[in-house]
């Protein structure tokens, strides 16, 4: 499977290993792909992408019984699994194979955007530099660049101005000028105002922008899970999963939306997202990433119910992040905001409404009153458990017991939140920070 994929019979192989995956699509109706950067951890609904990702990137190593298309192999005395068989094509050195001689010799099908030859250096630049890119990664950002060289400015531009060539422009400028990041994205801001509505020059170019929808019609494979439904393997899919949660929240539930959960008081009249709308949610997020199909039904809600939590915190901090950058002046409704703009007004009568007002400063109460807040910094709980879990562990390979080593999870860990250690030396406690005398106090209690 390792030879010259432009071998003719490479290909014949190829399209036999693909009319199987056909013939034994999951019963979702996807399939998965063994190409050498898939690696059988995504699946796809047809087997014209598995067609260009194998022919991009070739088969993945050792999988010469295709276990995840339907075949089971020879099973022999000793157990083992004979991986030669008669059901599926040898791949010889050079690429060829010994089945489907017969079969018709089919050209390789790409979905790529067309675009026509540039006439200028900076397009010609682009593109052949798109051309020759061996990393897919690489190729995506520069046919977005060949996109933005191609796109007006605004719609009938009378004087031709491309997003890019007008963009490198004024960064041009910045950079001659010494203009510092923050007065060149006010003046950014300036201009995007004098122009007509529909352009499409950015509104900064020193931030990172918003999470974007996922790409492409594969599904990610999920494969592990905490009890509580958390998804934790594989790491990149489960990052890539909570992100992607943020931005279905972000580009489906209007921000004029006051409440995730259902008021208590039905009579306030708060608007909040029902249970129709978080299935949506749900539904639209699992188009982009796969669960076990040996997964019970009980365990599937198990992480639906982690997800819609994760769901109602983002859509929280989505709006409040508006707000706090937005309350003094309305945004510019872009690219990245413009599903926004219909409902800002609702959102922000909303948010000076004396209902709201009244809440945040009764939030405002309750927070004050708490008298050992922890600051744990952007990971939480979730990032500082396993290090204070690692030294525990480490000062008992050392022949030292930690004096928190038997004591309740909940309670030792709200002891480190609060500042406490553990000295490296004896493993007793060590009080330090401004609630030191709280904390010496709280745990002689225990």
């Amino acid at each position: 499977m390792y030879g010259d994929r432009c071998h003719p019979e490479f290909i014949t192989g190829m399209h036999y290993f693909l009319n199987v995956a056909e013939a034994n699509r999951r019963s979702n109706g996807f399939m998965y792909c063994p190409c050498s950067s898939c690696k059988n951890m995504k699946d796809y609904p047809t087997s014209k992408t598995l067609h260009i990702h194998l022919l991009e990137n070739g088969f993945m190593p050792s999988y010469n019984c295709w276990t995840k298309h339907g075949e089971r192999g020879v099973i022999l005395e000793d157990n083992e699994e004979e991986e030669d068989s008669d059901n599926y094509p040898l791949f010889t050195e050079d690429g060829g194979s010994r089945m489907g001689e017969d079969e018709a010799e089919e050209e390789p099908i790409f979905d790529e955007p067309i675009f026509d030859d540039p006439d200028d250096d900076l397009g010609r630049a682009i593109l052949d530099a798109k051309m020759n890119c061996g990393n897919e990664k690489e190729r995506l950002k520069l046919e977005k660049m060949l996109e933005d060289h191609n796109k007006l400015l605004y719609p009938n531009c009378e004087n031709g101005q491309k997003k890019l060539g007008t963009t490198l422009e004024l960064l041009q400028w910045k950079a001659e000028n010494g203009t510092s990041d923050k007065g060149f994205e006010k003046l950014l801001k300036i201009i995007k105002k004098m122009l007509p509505g529909e352009n499409v020059l950015p509104s900064s170019t020193s931030k990172r922008g918003p999470t974007r929808v996922l790409k492409g019609e594969g599904r990610l494979a999920l494969t592990a899970f905490k009890d509580s439904g958390e998804p934790v393997e594989p790491k990149e899919f489960c990052r890539k999963f909570t992100s992607q949660s943020g931005v279905i929240v972000r580009d489906h539930v209007p921000i004029s939306i006051q409440e995730w959960h259902k008021p208590k008081n039905p009579e306030s009249g708060a608007s909040y997202v029902n249970d129709a709308m978080k299935n949506l949610l749900w539904d639209t997020l699992m188009t982009k990433f796969s669960l076990p199909e040996d997964m019970t039904e009980g365990q599937k809600n198990k992480v639906k119910e982690w997800t819609l939590k994760k769901m109602a915190i983002q859509f929280q901090t989505f709006k409040k992040n508006l707000w706090d950058k937005y309350k003094n002046e309305d945004p510019v409704f872009d690219d990245t905001l413009v599903k926004i703009k219909d409902h800002w007004a609702a959102f922000k009568d909303y948010k000076k409404s004396s209902t709201f007002v009244s809440r945040s400063k009764k939030n405002t109460e309750n927070a004050a009153k708490k008298k050992l807040p922890h600051h744990l910094g952007s990971g939480g709980y979730k990032s500082a458990i396993p290090k204070w879990t690692a030294f525990e562990n480490k000062l008992m390979d050392h022949g030292i017991v930690p004096q928190t080593w038997d004591w309740p999870e909940r309670s030792k860990f709200w002891l480190f939140a609060h500042g406490a250690g553990l000295d490296p030396k004896t493993g007793l406690i060590v009080a330090k920070g401004k609630w030191k005398e709280k904390i010496e106090e709280s745990y002689r209690s225990l």
